[in-house]
């Protein structure tokens, strides 16, 4: 049975987990991954799509920027955020995306089909504006289709997501470049908004001799050449320039067609290689040669490339980039002897199509920083035209500040009203570090070597189901934490006495205080407080009562109801389609949320939990089984019958094994007969 996430509230402002606050586009990763810790893979699609109309796209190739914020990857690993995106997203079918009406009678150009334009495009139908969208090639997705390798983002992949992006309403006009038959003025003339997001497609110059014999490549071109299935020339020992990802991808590209060997040349150390550091392993997996440390001085040859002359660098002060500046080591010359040159240390906007009507500077469009808006009024710009080559998820997010930018703009709305200001969890303590269980990341399965270089096929397979809810129930939901009503709390220390991870503290005033940086939200301490005084907003009683209202409702035709709570970090049961609440740990459940049930008029309840020695967090088992024998108590002595509540924990579960048990304990609980509550008129106050 499929179950909705609980009802939220909001005690005071509270801190937000580093993964959301690290996002460019803010999206819940907390929620979506909680949701697929529980199975609920549609719910989770919905609330990644709710920030990014990528899910697909940004699973492949996103810079991930949330997992290095992620709080788990201070006890060992962080949490594998994309892989999990991209499981969802591939797994959902035929998710459709809602079409809304047309609010305004403003129309909104944007020029440039790339992630930071169909992002804006989106982003401003959904706010109710008409959209059109123009793009100078023949298909639409910009570098994610043109500079992207198949081996990374397949391109049904990509074309899937478009589709889906225009399904909401956006007109398409392809063929459609900037230039004097299609000018700003007469876009402005009929549209009220632009958004430029052209990209940079112009590759740099590396400005030493021999640059113009044959066999010297562009990066971005030879990409786009083999994106495209043209025929390229290359050599069999190829030198590729630069470290960023256009560089690693092209190394990778050239072994896939063809050459022997590839040799990435980079002026500074691995760490300081703007590429990804996981294209940087596979590709070094594949037999990437990189020369770190090495600059190149010239290409050598007479009509085509023979070798390329370097130096190696040493690394010195930082210069203005915060990067350790390099500097050529005397007497270090060398020749690799190679027959091809991909030149990829960076790219940048071809400015000629504006024709000196916006404010170009060093080869990007100037903007302001707020506002996006260029010198040209109603005109605004981002992406890599504005700021330089980038990522994918720096290019969604600036489309959707543009979009935002472009909504104030036309409704005269404050900007700053339509931004959300976060402020993110600090770091783990150390000591909390030394309690929490340590859980290996789920490996990502992957191609073997032999078959990645036969063929553009994909790298990265993708989680299984049972892999990927085992991945997201590593999270450690941060930013779940329990708070304390200071006003109802009578200072017993319960909190104290029973919290594992050694949390609740008690102040001078003798009013327990929770240190929201290290509370895990485990719930212990909010079902044992005797005043009630502690709180877990994640987990809300009126929650659990609406969850139980709708199990007896969706049952009320049937003689016996059963309601069934189920541990979310037990795999199996949120795999299987059991009728249930799916629980972040049974510990979070109190005397009161166990008896609801009956109070309802439910016949039994069942409570599944993780076994004696695998509890997410350490004692929640234990505690839960200590409230059951009580709630036993209570039943009996309101002559129900302690047998009506059933508590069953495993500790190695296999599916067919515990499908059997739980069909074994439901019978013997239907032989109980209905609840004596059932012949009252109101259930236990």
């Amino acid at each position: 049975m499929k179950t909705s996430s609980y009802l939220k509230t909001n005690l005071k402002e509270r801190r937000d987990p580093p993964c959301r606050v690290a996002c460019p586009i803010k999206t819940d990763v907390r929620r979506y991954v909680s949701f697929i810790a529980q199975g609920e893979f549609e719910e989770a699609l919905k609330t990644i799509r709710e920030t990014n109309p990528f899910p697909a796209v940004c699973g492949r190739i996103c810079a991930r920027p949330c997992e290095s914020a992620c709080r788990r990857g201070e006890v060992e690993e962080p949490i594998a955020i994309a892989g999990l995106k991209r499981f969802v997203a591939d797994y959902v079918k035929n998710s459709i995306f809602p079409a809304p009406p047309i609010k305004y009678r403003e129309k909104v150009a944007v020029v440039g089909s790339g992630p930071a334009g169909l992002a804006c495009a989106y982003d401003l139908r959904m706010l109710g504006y008409e959209v059109t969208l123009y793009e100078a090639e023949s298909s639409l997705g910009g570098m994610l289709r043109l500079g992207v390798p198949s081996y990374r983002l397949p391109r049904p992949v990509l074309e899937r997501e478009v589709e889906e992006i225009l399904g909401i309403g956006i007109e398409v006009k392809l063929n459609s470049p900037l230039n004097s038959s299609l000018s700003l003025e007469a876009l402005l003339d009929e549209f009220h908004a632009i958004f430029i997001a052209v990209g940079a497609h112009q590759n740099l110059k590396l400005g030493i001799e021999g640059e113009s014999l044959k066999g010297v490549l562009d990066g971005v071109r030879f990409l786009r050449k083999v994106n495209l299935g043209e025929e390229v020339e290359i050599g069999k020992k190829v030198a590729i320039v630069g470290g960023g990802n256009t560089a690693v991808d092209a190394a990778r590209t050239a072994l896939r067609v063809g050459a022997e060997s590839a040799f990435l040349l980079y002026r500074r150390s691995k760490e300081e290689m703007p590429a990804s550091k996981e294209e940087i392993k596979k590709a070094e997996e594949e037999g990437v040669n990189f020369n770190l440390l090495t600059s190149p001085l010239r290409i050598l040859g007479e009509k085509k490339v023979e070798g390329i002359e370097c130096i190696k660098m040493d690394l010195e002060a930082p210069d203005e980039s915060g990067r350790r500046r390099a500097v050529p080591r005397e007497g270090s010359e060398f020749v690799l002897p190679v027959d091809t040159v991909i030149v990829a240390i960076g790219h940048a906007l071809d400015p000629s199509f504006l024709h000196g009507k916006i404010e170009v500077k060093k080869g990007l469009i100037q903007v302001d920083p707020e506002t996006m808006m260029t010198s040209r009024l109603g005109v605004f710009a981002g992406g890599d035209a504005v700021t330089g080559p980038s990522n994918v998820i720096e290019a969604i997010a600036a489309g959707k500040r543009a979009a935002l930018s472009i909504h104030s703009y036309l409704r005269g709305i404050n900007l700053s009203s339509l931004l959300r200001t976060e402020k993110p969890l600090e770091s783990l303590s150390f000591s909390l570090k030394e309690k929490l269980k340590k859980k290996p990341r789920e490996l990502i399965p992957t191609l073997s070597l032999e078959e990645r270089l036969k063929s553009f096929s994909e790298v990265e397979l993708g989680y299984s189901k049972e892999n990927a809810v085992k991945e997201a129930q590593r999270c450690m939901n941060c930013g779940s934490y329990a708070e304390v009503l200071s006003d109802l709390c009578i200072g017993c220390l319960t909190c104290v006495r029973v919290c594992p991870y050694q949390i609740p503290r008690v102040n001078e005033g003798g009013i327990a205080e929770i240190n929201s940086r290290d509370c895990q939200g485990c719930g212990i301490c909010v079902a044992e407080c005797p005043a009630r005084a502690i709180v877990l907003p994640s987990f809300p009683d009126h929650g659990v009562t609406v969850e139980v209202k709708k199990i007896l409702q969706k049952n009320k035709e049937r003689e016996f109801q059963i309601v069934g709570f189920f541990c979310t970090f037990n795999s199996y049961a949120s795999l299987d389609s059991l009728q249930g609440i799916k629980i972040p740990c049974l510990g979070k459940l109190s005397i009161y949320q166990i008896l609801k049930p009956f109070h309802l008029k439910a016949d039994a309840v069942f409570l599944v939990g993780c076994g004696n020695n695998n509890c997410h967090f350490i004692h929640g088992n234990s505690r839960v089984f200590r409230r059951v024998e009580y709630v036993k108590k209570i039943l009996n002595d309101l002559g129900v019958g302690g047998e009506r509540l059933e508590i069953w924990n495993i500790d190695d579960p296999r599916g067919e094994v515990y499908q059997e048990k739980y069909e074994e304990v439901k019978g013997r609980l239907r032989g109980l007969g209905p609840s004596p509550l059932k012949a009252c008129e109101v259930g236990m106050s």
